[in-house]
């Protein structure tokens, strides 16, 4: 009955004046009939006099209904209609879906036509619980209620937004010109066509005035051309394409903010590359590159362009790296410029600072033993570090790689296995000078670990020795650990004995006063105070030293749960863990190809151990070492770099680098040495090694690839690394400082440059800071950007950050803006970081296009 819903709108508005238009008078007869005295009847025909002044003088809080026998009027009548007031200031009982839908979302009766318009699209219920908040919008928007049902139409689940329409589009015309055609015709009959017309000249600045397949394609074409080419300052005459150049830096500017949008959504960014190759096909973007050169910056890349580019870069690897390192340095804190090429950048950046660092010396002719040991623990080991890092990247490439990728890596290897020629063959001869004899050179012998690392007990320690974990892989976990403020992590430089291998070094890291050398016929074991130092007895010659040391190996250390961990480890003061990874891959001759695959499982291993002891099993100091180092060539070796094994009879240990005998033997294309010179055993066993990097010829399963034993400084140096972990209070905030020299902004996009001065660490916590360009007045006249001020990493150029900062319209009318910088976790910015003026000179054009 049409009096309860009148009753129940009543108990529902706050008016005390309802409006019913019922020009079929279907509810005329009714309310004749009705006597109640909830609300009382006016019936409006041509009594707008008396109608108003009943209104006006009615009693208080009495309810009216003013019955209409006719029509709503349309807005358009409104200023010849005598009581527009009360329709306006009012509220009309919908008698009708639409009507209801209006009432209920209560959408200004002006509205009416263009809701009716929409019916077919509002109407069904999953839309209209899409269209909810367009519907409800206080105040109502009539152009965002467009987008929206736009968005039903075209199919597009981001409702209401302009930027996925205009991909959704390009989607659809992609698909086929006949899918656009269908969707446009939709869009035509629900009358939108010029509010879509105008959302998309909006979007993009631009004077588009038809929607039109070829003119949409036209637009496209545009966007691609003014994306790819945003950053070339002026249009060069062989440019086919200039013609497509927008005039407008805002134009550009917005360009480039579609196609930022596009690539971070992660469902559709998916489609940006093959909608860019296929509907963008007339603008090639090779011509584009061999016309404006791969040094040039570009706005947007596809992978065809960025393997270009990278190309280009491989080419100029080894005439100038440090061109290289300068231009992509800081890629990894772009990473998403470089998507799906993060192992070309890999090999690229790490092969560059290889050939960099090499050019840096003539020669590796240094005065002394102690020279050699010394600048190699603190510079040279970066070279088998960037060679290690670029051989792994490059076998991640796979076998589709570009075969300037392959020519370069073969150079490579090439230049690394001389450098290893090259450092190794001076430094062994002045170890020949010294005949050998460690023990006066300034450098930490291994036998004195114990001494020196382990035995002022402390605190709970836990002491890590993993089976050939070389020098510059110790580094890199340092640099990992230090990433957090609250480790302190060091790395020294340790030497080994001579032959570098596992019973002597593993013996060399057990507490001593003298090892002891037990020859049989034909073997040479090593033992301390009457204990042979084989595994099954480490434990028992620790705990003659300290009652509370004990050994387990990793395998078994690693299956612990905490509740497991924590009692194994209480009441314990030391425990040596045996973590045997690289040597067990390293060592065979079936796998010593994956010798590097195998360093970086080392390196994730041992950082997940260490902070396990920490977060998990309240140990804070550790200690990491290894019994040798290694050398490794990825290059077959050649006969050049293979010599006979020596005319020895009396053989107690031999291998591909070295032999122990106690033959008087000397040839000349070895060096022979006692084996107490190298080492605190008391011996007149001699050691033959041959020269420099060579490898002994030999039968059997002998790795000759990936080697140890000799006297190269990448298997004798060994690293001790030591961590401790607590709050840190004293670390200050790492500083960073701008080093772009720009003065003057020209363009609606603002590059800036920023340089993270010192690594992240003990000394320094990480600092994330937002920047932002802000008028004389303090207003924010372009977009934010954040940088994270948190790397590790040693080398400069890997602390460099790059931001993009957008210029509003009001920013671009300025003369003058002011580059502020302020905490991240300052929301009242109080406290500026940066203070910097940059003039602003933008000459808006008109679109020529």
């Amino acid at each position: 009955m049409i009096t309860e819903k009148i009753k129940s709108k009543f108990n529902e508005i706050s008016n005390d004046i309802l409006l019913l238009f019922d020009p079929e008078k279907e509810y005329e007869e009714e309310l004749d009939a009705y006597k109640g005295d909830e609300f009382r009847i006016l019936r409006v025909n041509n009594n707008y006099f008396r109608i108003k002044y009943e209104v006006e003088f009615r009693p208080e809080n009495e309810k009216i209904l003013l019955y209409h026998a006719f029509p709503q009027p349309e807005p358009r009548e409104y200023k010849n209609y005598p009581i527009t007031d009360l329709l306006l200031a009012g509220n009309i009982l919908a008698i009708d879906e639409m009507s209801e839908l209006m009432d209920r979302y209560q959408i200004p009766v002006q509205q009416k036509n263009f809701i009716a318009s929409l019916k077919r699209w509002i109407k069904p219920k999953k839309n209209e619980s899409r269209l909810m908040p367009f519907l409800a919008a206080k105040p109502f928007n009539e152009n965002a209620l467009a987008s929206a049902v736009i968005s039903i139409i075209l199919d597009e689940k981001k409702t209401g937004k302009n930027t996925f329409n205009a991909i959704r589009i390009f989607e659809l015309m992609n698909e086929s010109e006949e899918d656009w055609e269908n969707k446009y015709l939709q869009i035509y009959k629900a009358g939108l066509q010029e509010k879509l017309l105008n959302q998309l000249n909006t979007l993009f600045s631009t004077d588009l005035d038809y929607l039109g397949f070829e003119s949409l394609k036209t637009l496209f074409l545009k966007l691609k051309y003014n994306a790819i080419t945003a950053f070339v300052p002026e249009v060069k005459s062989e440019d086919e394409y200039g013609k497509l150049r927008f005039g407008s830096e805002i134009s550009k500017t917005k360009t480039l903010n579609f196609f930022k949008d596009w690539e971070d959504d992660k469902n559709k960014s998916k489609l940006v590359e093959p909608i860019l190759e296929n509907l963008g096909e007339e603008v090639n973007v090779q011509k584009i590159i061999n016309i404006y050169g791969t040094d040039q910056e570009y706005g947007i890349t596809t992978s065809k362009s960025l393997e270009m580019i990278l190309l280009s870069a491989v080419e100029k690897l080894e005439i100038n790296p440090s061109e290289i390192i300068q231009q992509y340095g800081s890629w990894k804190n772009s990473l998403d410029d470089y998507a799906g090429h993060e192992y070309q950048m890999e090999f690229l950046l790490n092969a560059a600072h290889f050939y960099d660092l090499r050019k840096r010396y003539s020669d590796f002719v240094f005065n002394k033993a102690d020279d050699y040991l010394s600048i190699y623990s603190k510079e040279l080991y970066r070279l088998d570090l960037y060679y290690r890092k670029a051989f792994i990247a490059y076998q991640k490439l796979g076998s589709s790689v570009h075969e300037k990728y392959s020519k370069v890596f073969d150079r490579l290897n090439k230049a690394y296995d001389q450098y290893l020629i090259d450092l190794n063959n001076p430094w062994v001869k002045e170890l020949d000078e010294l005949e050998f004899n460690m023990h006066p050179l300034k450098i930490t012998k291994q036998f004195n670990f114990y001494k020196e690392f382990v035995k002022p007990v402390s605190t709970k320690k836990v002491v890590i020795i993993s089976d050939a974990f070389r020098y510059e892989l110790a580094q890199e976990l340092a640099q990992e650990l230090n990433a957090d403020v609250n480790n302190s992590v060091s790395c020294k430089p340790m030497l080994s004995a001579i032959p570098s291998y596992t019973n002597l070094g593993m013996s060399n890291l057990l507490p001593n006063d003298g090892i002891v050398a037990e020859i049989s016929e034909g073997k040479i074991d090593y033992s301390i105070n009457g204990i042979k130092t084989l595994s099954t007895y480490r434990e028992k010659i620790l705990q003659n030293f300290d009652e509370n040391t004990f050994v387990i190996d990793y395998a078994t250390f690693s299956k612990f749960n905490q509740e497991q961990g924590r009692a194994y480890l209480k009441d314990k003061h030391t425990v040596y863990i045996y973590h045997n990874w690289m040597d067990s891959v390293g060592d065979k001759k079936a796998s010593e190809f994956y010798t590097f695959e195998s360093s970086e499982q080392c390196i994730s291993q041992l950082h997940r151990l260490i902070k396990s002891l920490y977060t998990s099993l309240n140990i804070t100091t550790v200690t990491v070492t290894a019994d040798h180092g290694f050398l490794f060539n990825y290059h077959k070796i050649s006969d050049a770099t293979s010599q006979p094994f020596p005319a020895v009879k009396d053989i107690l240990k031999e291998h591909t680098r070295f032999c122990i005998t106690t033959d008087e033997l000397t040839t000349k294309d070895t060096y022979d040495f006692s084996l107490a010179n190298t080492t605190n055993i008391e011996t007149n066993v001699k050691v033959i090694v041959p020269k420099a990097i060579n490898r002994f010829r030999k039968k059997g399963n002998f790795g000759v690839q990936f080697v140890h034993g000799g006297c190269s400084l990448q298997e004798v140096v060994v690293p001790v690394l030591e961590f401790k972990r607590g709050r840190n209070d004293k670390a200050q905030d790492v500083p960073f400082v701008r080093i772009d020299q720009l003065k003057t902004i020209t363009s609606g996009i603002v590059k800036l440059k920023f340089l993270q001065s010192e690594p992240v660490g003990n000394l320094y916590k990480p600092l994330a800071v937002n920047f932002g360009l802000y008028s004389i007045d303090n207003e924010l006249i372009s977009t934010e950007a954040e940088i994270d001020f948190n790397v590790a990493a040693e080398n400069p150029t890997d602390r460099q950050f790059e931001i993009k900062l957008e210029l509003t319209s009001a920013g671009s009318k300025q003369k003058v803006g002011y580059l502020k910088a302020f905490k991240a976790k300052e929301k009242d910015k109080l406290n500026t970081l940066v203070n910097d003026m940059i003039k602003i000179n933008i000459l808006e054009l008109d679109d020529f296009s």
